[in-house]
C-alpha cells in the first residue's frame, strides 16, 4: 500500500512533485492501492486523472503550528497503525516541520521495518540550514542541523528526500558531512501533454517571471528591466509580467502582475496562460539560493520557452545536466544586451527550440518509472 499525506500544503503547492510521484505509483508494474490523505481543498487541485484513482482520507488544517507538529506526527503514526496488516507499507509525507520530523525519527525505530517505510521531502526548508535569516527561521535550520546529525548515528526506514541532486551536494558542503538515511534525485517530470503552445504573432514581446517572486530570488531587478526599457514598455513593443506570487517586493506600474486576492499560488490554468503567452522566461536569483530545489526549469521545459537567467551553479548544473535552453548572464547589463538582441531579431531565440525538445525526452517521467521507483525500494 502506498500512502500519501499533505499535512499543511495549500492548494497547489509543490504539484509537480506530487504529480510526478503520483504518475510513477500508479503506472508501476504492479500497482498498489494508494491513499491520499490532505484537505479537500488541496486534494481538489490535483488533476482528475488522478483523482479517480485515488482513495482519499479528508484531514483538517490548524492555522496553529504547535498544533501542526503533533498534527503530523499522529497522522503518520495512524497511517502506519491503521494499515498495519498490509504486507507492505510505503508513506510519502509531502510536507513536514523539522520539529515533528526530530519526533517522527526516533519514533521511526519502533515502528518502521524493512515492509514499512517513511519518505519525508524536504523542500524550501533547507534554505535554513545556512542559520541566516529570521529567529524563528535560524531555529528551524538549528533543529535541522541537530536532527541531521543525529540521523548520522542510526540506521531506519525513515529517509529524507532531497529533490535535486545539485541541492543534496551543497547541503553536504554546508553540514560539512554526508547526512545518511537520505535519498537525493533530480526528480523525472510530468510534462502535459497536447498542450496549447501558443504561437500566434503579438504586437508585443512578452518576457515573464515564472513561479513566486521574493527579494530572495532577486525578483525586484524586473523594476531595473522595466526602468531601462520604459519607452519599449510605453510603446507596446516590450510588455513584462509576473506568474506567480508576489512575497516582498514592489513591483513598478510598467509590470504586469496578477490579482493575486485570497489566492496563494495561481491555478494551473492561470499560471500556465501566463507562461504560454510570454516569449522569454527571466530569473534573478543567485547562490545565495542554493538551497532550494526549483521545478521553474522544467517548467520552461514544459511550456518549451526559452530563458534568461542570472549565472548561479544551480543554473548551471541544470544546463549541463538536461540541456542548454537558454542565456546566462554576468550582470543586469548582460541581460539588457540579450533583450536588445531579442527585441531586435525575431529569430534570436530560434537555436533554443532544439535543446528544449531534448530536454524535455531526457528528464520526462513517461520512460523513467523504474528509475524513480528503484530510489523508493
Amino acid at each position: 500500500m502506498v500512502i500519501f499525506v499533505e499535512p499543511l500544503g495549500k492548494p497547489y503547492v509543490h504539484l509537480s512533485v506530487v504529480k510526478s510521484l503520483l504518475y510513477a505509483e500508479l503506472n508501476k508494474d504492479i500497482t498498489d492501492e494508494v491513499l491520499f490523505i490532505s484537505s479537500l481543498d488541496y486534494f481538489n487541485s490535483i488533476p482528475e486523472v488522478f483523482r479517480s484513482r485515488l482513495q482519499f482520507k479528508e484531514i483538517k488544517v490548524s492555522n496553529s503550528s504547535i498544533h501542526n507538529i503533533f498534527e503530523i506526527v499522529f497522522m503518520i503514526i495512524s497511517a502506519f497503525y491503521t494499515n498495519w496488516r498490509k504486507r507492505n507499507i510505503k508513506v510519502y509525507l509531502l510536507f513536514s516541520k523539522s520539529y515533528s520530523n526530530i519526533i517522527l525519527k526516533f519514533l521511526s525505530f519502533i515502528f518502521l521495518s524493512k515492509s514499512k517505510r517513511l519518505y519525508v521531502l524536504l523542500h524550501g526548508e533547507l534554505q535554513n540550514v545556512t542559520l541566516k535569516g529570521s529567529k524563528s527561521l535560524w531555529l528551524d535550520g538549528f533543529f535541522q542541523r541537530f536532527l541531521y546529525w543525529i540521523d548520522t548515528k542510526f540506521y531506519s526506514n525513515l529517509r529524507f528526500v532531497v529533490i535535486s541532486e545539485f541541492v543534496f551536494e551543497r547541503l553536504k558542503d554546508c553540514l560539512g558531512y554526508k547526512p545518511t538515511n537520505f535519498i537525493s534525485i533530480d526528480l523525472p517530470y510530468l510534462y502535459d501533454e497536447n498542450k496549447d503552445i501558443k504561437t500566434d504573432k503579438k504586437s508585443s514581446f512578452i518576457i515573464s517571471t515564472v513561479g513566486v517572486n521574493s527579494s530572495k530570488k532577486k525578483s525586484f531587478l524586473l523594476n531595473d528591466i522595466a526602468n531601462h526599457f520604459e519607452d519599449k514598455i510605453v510603446s507596446g513593443a516590450l510588455k513584462l509580467c509576473t506568474s506567480g506570487r508576489n512575497d516582498d517586493v514592489i513591483f513598478s506600474e510598467l509590470i504586469d502582475t496578477p490579482n493575486m486576492e485570497n489566492i496563494y499560488l495561481l491555478s494551473p490554468e492561470e499560471y500556465a496562460n501566463r507562461i504560454q503567452t510570454s516569449d522569454i522566461l527571466i530569473f534573478f536569483n543567485d547562490d545565495s539560493y542554493n538551497l532550494i530545489s526549483s521545478g521553474s526549469y522544467f517548467d520552461c521545459i514544459n511550456f518549451q520557452k526559452p530563458i534568461l537567467a542570472m549565472r548561479s551553479e544551480q543554473w548551471e548544473y541544470n544546463f549541463k545536466q538536461f540541456g542548454i535552453i537558454g542565456y546566462l548572464c554576468n550582470d543586469i547589463d548582460e541581460m539588457y544586451c540579450h533583450l536588445e538582441s531579442a527585441l531586435n531579431d525575431n529569430n534570436f531565440l530560434d537555436l533554443f527550440n532544439k535543446n528544449l525538445i531534448d530536454a524535455q525526452n531526457s528528464s520526462s517521467i513517461m520512460n523513467r518509472i523504474p528509475y524513480l521507483m528503484s530510489k523508493f525500494y
